[in-house]
């Protein structure tokens, strides 16, 4: 028999809970800081601009919260601006995708267009005019010295790579770098078949690729692959059949692991290994130590935590789970009706109509999220709630202060709080 959750909190429980979680929040909203136990708070604002001049949905944090860059448009003209300074002007610009800052936020990469061409401007150094850049937009690595990214050129598409145009194809697809930065694989097209490009070479032919994943090293490639309705995961072999299979990664020993279909039911798979069946599965979360996989798993018409092989308990939906870099916590979204609460080593806190980004301190001793109530954003770090704003992008860690960036009215604001000693 798998573990279950501890039953849930009474009715008079819950009432009390949501109206200490009032008081608390209207005890903060008049401010936009956090009680003073929570540490000492800096608060800069680092950009201005008019809301009818913002393209709200082109707003782009840094990796380290730092910095903020957003589309401005006047007239006919679009800008990037970057912690308020306008770059140069186009008659287009992407977003989301296309509006790339590298892994350690010193650099912007983003896909510009003028005079019927496009192009791929790094700062404020528009690179060379392409007939079009493929959506899925400009790729750092992840060491943030390299660039990629597919242009097509007279209806044949290539990958440039540090400004290196490579071979020519039909099509361009997903593109993936290894974490030590020195491989890049991508997903090709010639003629009707797809392929995956990897060290030099084209792989074998398949009518559609799903998934790629490479291991740390960059030398062993995972990619799943689709001929007639059957699905396979290929490593330096093939995996068993599928009717679908999602949510490809590789372990540090070239192991893959995915979630795979077999008619209504699914399955978690390790190498050939199957675990399961279940109605569905979300997104995979291994353990920095490598040790465990956390991931949602529906069963009976509702979605369970599982660890392994075990349930944390269950929920109408279960999303996200976030391992601490010590692989000893584990925190992840429940949904109850209309309430969102994050579950953090099987304890239940405060409701809220959404919940953002979980961030662990190295350590993992202390959490930090964004939380939506009553229509404002909020940040919790560990479990007080301040820091009222109309957006909130973060939070995140730097050593002993947590940082995260928000919006109130015209002004974005760069905030760090230092834990309290």
């Amino acid at each position: 028999m798998m573990d279950s959750a501890k039953p849930g909190a009474t009715t008079l429980e819950r009432i009390v809970l949501h109206v200490a979680l009032a008081a608390l929040l209207l005890l903060w909203a008049s401010g936009t800081g956090f009680p003073q136990q929570a540490g000492r708070i800096n608060e800069e604002r680092i950009s201005s601009v008019h809301p009818a001049l913002l393209h709200e949905d082109s707003v782009t944090p840094s990796p380290d919260r730092r910095r903020i860059a957003y589309i401005v448009q006047r007239g006919i003209r679009f800008t990037l601006q970057v912690d308020g300074a306008d770059g140069p002007a186009f008659e287009g610009l992407g977003k989301g995708p296309l509006i790339r800052w590298s892994p350690d936020s010193r650099h912007m990469a983003y896909v510009a267009e003028r005079n019927g061409k496009q192009f791929i401007v790094t700062d404020v150094q528009v690179g060379p005019p392409f007939d079009g850049i493929g959506e899925l937009g400009p790729h750092w690595s992840p060491d943030s010295r390299r660039l990629a990214y597919a242009a097509e050129q007279r209806g044949r598409w290539a990958v440039v790579i540090d400004g290196q145009v490579g071979p020519e194809f039909d099509g361009i697809g997903q593109l993936v770098w290894s974490a030590d930065s020195r491989a890049l694989a991508y997903v090709v097209l010639r003629v009707d078949k797809q392929m995956v490009y990897f060290g030099g070479t084209t792989q074998s032919a398949f009518e559609e690729i799903g998934e790629l994943a490479l291991s740390p090293d960059g030398q062993r490639l995972a990619f799943s692959g689709r001929i007639g309705s059957v699905w396979r995961v290929i490593t330096s072999r093939y995996g068993p059949a599928f009717d679908q299979v999602k949510e490809l990664s590789m372990r540090p020993d070239g192991q893959p692991i995915y979630a795979g279909r077999r008619g209504p039911a699914w399955y978690l798979v390790t190498g050939e290994q199957l675990s399961g069946p279940y109605e569905d599965i979300a997104a995979l979360a291994i353990s920095p130590d490598q040790r465990r996989v956390a991931f949602p798993a529906k069963r009976n018409g509702q979605w369970d935590l599982m660890v392994n092989s075990q349930s944390l308990g269950s929920a109408e939906l279960v999303k996200d789970p976030v391992w601490s870099p010590d692989s000893r916590r584990l925190a992840y979204r429940v949904k109850r009706g209309e309430e969102w609460r994050l579950m953090l080593d099987r304890v239940e806190q405060p409701a809220f109509s959404e919940i953002g980004q979980l961030s662990f301190s190295s350590d993992g001793h202390h959490l930090a999220y964004a939380a939506k109530r009553w229509g404002k954003w909020w940040v919790a770090i560990d479990g007080q709630v301040g820091h009222e704003s109309h957006a909130i992008w973060g939070p995140i860690f730097d050593g002993a202060s947590v940082r995260f960036l928000s919006r109130r009215g015209s002004d974005f604001y760069r905030t760090t709080v230092e834990l309290p000693r």
